[in-house]
């Protein structure tokens, strides 16, 4: 690509020439993959709980959300606004008073 100028006299200028490379983004139709790895489904668990989790985008994951009521399912979003849910697992908790 080049550029060029024509002053009050009709002179002609002309730059050099520069190799532009032009990115067409697509939208993002593909949504986040999320799993839990622990605690295993059907498991009992007491005390301070650690979830473990995996996640994939195509175009990176911009937050998780964990719901902890009933079933256990983790919810991820992407910066285009897709989510994606795992699959939900039930695990007993049982701490002891």
């Amino acid at each position: 690509m080049c550029a060029k100028a024509f002053d009050a006299a009709g002179n002609l200028g002309v730059s050099g020439n520069i190799t532009v490379t032009v990115h067409n983004s697509s939208t993002d139709i593909q949504i986040p993959v999320v799993n839990i790895t622990s605690p295993l489904p059907e498991s009992i668990v007491s005390g301070t709980i650690r979830v473990n989790f995996n996640y994939a985008d195509n175009c990176g994951v911009k937050y998780i959300d964990l719901y902890v009521d009933g079933n256990h399912v983790l919810t991820a979003y992407d910066e285009a606004g897709n989510l994606g849910l795992s699959p939900s697992i039930s695990f007993n908790i049982m701490n002891l008073r």
